[in-house]
């Protein structure tokens, strides 16, 4: 800290680290004029309202502490709700392929689509499993009304969530059914 050397009323004194003087109200306010050491004094008070645990800038980083911790876990919730659901789209699909590709195998002749294994096997090809849990892949050779033959190939998944959410059941079941006609 620079000295600064000014003259109060009792005498010179030496403005250093050791602190500042008492100031005397009376010569500000008969002269209207800060003196050095009054101009310091301000200054160092100002600085020392700035900063600090009660200065403007510790509380508005402390409100944003607050806030995060207030907002993170419904953030964190709407992230989990999020790839949730985005496990189940992609357990939707990967259903339906499966169910697809048992269909169209069995429709290419009417010795595949009496081949209930072979069925099942072509389905389970497109999808041996799902998040580590194969399918269930059910084949069933009929006719339509109009005497036409025809493949039906239902697949199911019990899709269970990451986390368990109020009001969503443990195990949620996604199903497929595709029905073909056989072409040969």
């Amino acid at each position: 800290m620079t000295n600064v050397i000014c003259s109060i009323s009792k005498g010179t004194h030496r403005l250093g680290d050791a602190g500042l003087p008492a100031i005397h109200t009376r010569h500000r306010a008969a002269t209207g004029v800060y003196t050095e050491v009054e101009r310091v004094r301000e200054m160092i008070s100002k600085l020392q309202n700035h900063s600090g645990a009660g200065s403007g800038r510790a509380r508005v980083r402390g409100q944003g502490l607050v806030e995060f911790a207030l907002i993170a876990p419904l953030m964190i919730f709407m992230l989990l709700i999020t790839v949730d659901f985005a496990r189940a789209y992609s357990a939707h699909i990967e259903v339906s392929n499966a169910a697809r590709a048992g269909a169209i195998y069995g429709s290419r002749s009417s010795a595949f689509a009496h081949d209930v294994n072979a069925v099942r096997a072509a389905a389970l090809r497109e999808t041996p499993s799902i998040f580590g849990k194969a399918p269930q892949v059910i084949p069933t050779p009929g006719s339509d009304s109009d005497g036409y033959e025809r493949i039906t190939v239902t697949v199911r998944y019990d899709f269970e969530p990451l986390i368990e959410f109020p009001g969503i059941p443990k195990s949620v079941q996604i199903s497929r059914t595709v029905t073909m006609r056989v072409i040969g």
